[in-house]
């Protein structure tokens, strides 16, 4: 259980290891990460993170800022990891009763408006605009991954058939939640098997396949003025560009009412902006609605293993709506290739 005086002391300890002073410590978010706001008597603002345990290794960190500091490099606004006074990004610290072990990172805060939050206020025509800029950032992250020469050690999970619908898939075994009866088990360890095959057939070519960010949805894009800034690279690692725009279109389903925008339209949107910086195959368009099935099925698996975040009721709902829309793929759906 998550014990905010403990995580707030921690925070105070774990920022030790940089040089700041500090002015206010606030509470940001929790959810895979603890962020704190840490603000300091000057203009200057920071991020300090507490890293899940056992979600990234220390060695997938480093790749992080390997890899983020190279798109700031190539005009991506990505937040710059700060050093801590042993010339190192990330400390580690010890929190609670049993002692475990957080590694602890300090990046810099971005100001800016969500997307998400500018999209909830926005009529169709603006919500085209947005997501094609999505879509445009989308390919500028692209191509500059697809041209990188990655460094020695450099370590990423894969978002590849296993890593998303293997027997043991990065966010946890959705079919296993409790609150799917014996016909929804079955129903979904289908539609795994089927997705798991579906996605082994997929190339993985530099154009079609590479680091990507994995998360890129409307909420985490900070707006500012006309710069779009993107935060949260937990997830990054290796997967096919596709998977990137349907992230961004599941998340866009469950958020925007349906007689606003269609989701056809939303997708329109972001693949379009997405061409007009780098090309997008047909046979790459056609892995979408398959990757927004995977997308789907993979959050609730997200859900089931990090029950201390998410309320009870979010689970019967989410099956209710879910079970339906895999029964639609099962039935109507052809291989991808």
């Amino acid at each position: 259980m998550f014990d905010e005086t403990t995580y707030q002391l921690a925070a105070q300890k774990a920022l030790g290891n940089w040089t700041l002073s500090i002015d206010k410590l606030d509470l940001s978010s929790r959810s895979e990460n603890v962020v704190y706001k840490v603000s300091t008597p000057g203009p200057q603002s920071y991020a300090l993170r507490i890293h899940r345990p056992g979600y990234n290794s220390i060695e997938e960190l480093k790749s992080e800022v390997k890899w983020a500091s190279t798109l700031r490099d190539c005009g991506v606004y990505v937040p710059k990891h700060i050093k801590t006074k042993d010339g190192e990004h990330y400390a580690s610290i010890e929190i609670g009763p049993t002692k475990q072990e957080h590694y602890v990172g300090l990046i810099e805060w971005l100001d800016g408006v969500s997307l998400e939050s500018l999209i909830k206020t926005s009529e169709k025509p603006q919500i085209e605009i947005y997501y094609f800029k999505l879509g445009e950032l989308m390919a500028e992250v692209h191509n500059q991954s697809a041209s990188w020469k990655q460094p020695r050690q450099f370590t990423r999970r894969k978002w590849d058939a296993d890593g998303l619908m293997g027997l043991t898939p990065l966010w946890g075994k959705f079919w296993t939640t409790k609150e799917l009866n014996a016909e929804q088990k079955e129903l979904l360890e289908t539609a795994r098997s089927r997705l798991h095959h579906e996605l082994s057939r997929l190339e993985q070519t530099p154009e079609s396949y590479g680091v990507i960010h994995a998360d890129l949805h409307a909420a985490n894009v900070l707006v500012q003025g006309e710069k779009l800034q993107i935060i949260d690279f937990d997830d990054c690692g290796y997967s096919w560009h596709s998977y990137e725009i349907a992230v961004a279109e599941t998340d866009a389903q469950s958020k925007i009412k349906r007689d606003k925008i269609s989701t056809a339209e939303i997708r329109s949107a972001m693949v379009n902006g997405y061409k007009s910086l780098r090309p997008l195959t047909t046979s790459i368009e056609n892995q979408l609605s398959v990757l927004t099935m995977v997308r789907k099925l993979i959050q609730l698996g997200w859900a089931n293993d990090r029950r201390d975040l998410i309320p009870d009721d979010f689970f019967g709902p989410y099956i209710k709506q879910l079970c339906p829309v895999v029964e639609s793929y099962l039935s109507n759906s052809k291989v991808i290739s």
